[in-house]
């Protein structure tokens, strides 16, 4: 998860301040919202504990239907 809604690194020519606040492997979250940038699709999201932050889509993002609690 992170604290940006871009890559880390991106642009590669002139990358904008980004950080890793979290490993989600395995870890259920509630998407609040989606978005695409130039180059990529990006999941904000919230998990259990109440921690916001963004994930870029991938093979690991699956989508569900459920409502978030």
């Amino acid at each position: 998860m992170l604290e940006e809604p871009y890559p880390l690194n991106y642009p590669s020519s002139a990358p904008k301040p980004n950080r890793k606040l979290a490993d989600l492997v395995d870890t259920t979250v509630c998407v609040l919202d989606d978005t695409y940038g130039k180059d990529f699709h990006v999941f904000r999201v919230r998990t259990s504990n109440g921690q916001k932050g963004y994930v870029l889509d991938g093979y690991g993002v699956k989508q569900t239907q459920d409502p978030c609690q």
